[in-house]
């Protein structure tokens, strides 16, 4: 292959890399979500914080409850890397909390019991369950 060839390919295979970058780049940016497993306190009132996901445009956001163990409902909640908070929603095992016209920012997901339970059954304190879920933002 003389010279000439040789930079056609080396052309050829930036472009693709670049594109490849760029359609990556898009896919990830126009969705974002995670799946965690919290220990979250039973004492109804600890808030405890998980996974933060981006929302890039305004759109949609999502925390839905997988599970949790021993069962328990939650209040789940959102808060921007401003410090301001999406309102809080109560979930069971698969509700879904949806918030929409959600401005772009880095969120948190956080979580407490909804209501004091004692978790340890004959233990003391109140305990911890285990909380699951799926966070989406579609912005």
């Amino acid at each position: 292959m003389n010279e000439s060839g040789k930079r056609y390919v080396k052309l050829i295979t930036a472009l693709a890399l670049a594109l490849g970058m760029i359609l990556a780049g898009g896919v990830a940016s126009a969705r974002n979500s995670g799946t965690q497993n919290l220990t979250v306190s039973c004492d109804g009132t600890t808030v405890k914080s998980g996974y933060v996901i981006t929302q890039s445009t305004t759109g949609g956001f999502s925390i839905k409850q997988i599970s949790t163990n021993p069962t328990s409902p939650s209040a789940t909640w959102a808060r921007s890397s401003q410090g301001n908070n999406l309102p809080v929603k109560y979930v069971t095992n698969g509700a879904t909390a949806s918030w929409s016209s959600v401005l772009p920012s880095n969120y948190t997901t956080r979580v407490r019991r909804d209501g004091s339970y004692n978790c340890n059954g004959i233990g003391f304190g109140y305990g911890n369950y285990n909380w699951t879920y799926i966070v989406t933002a579609t912005g």
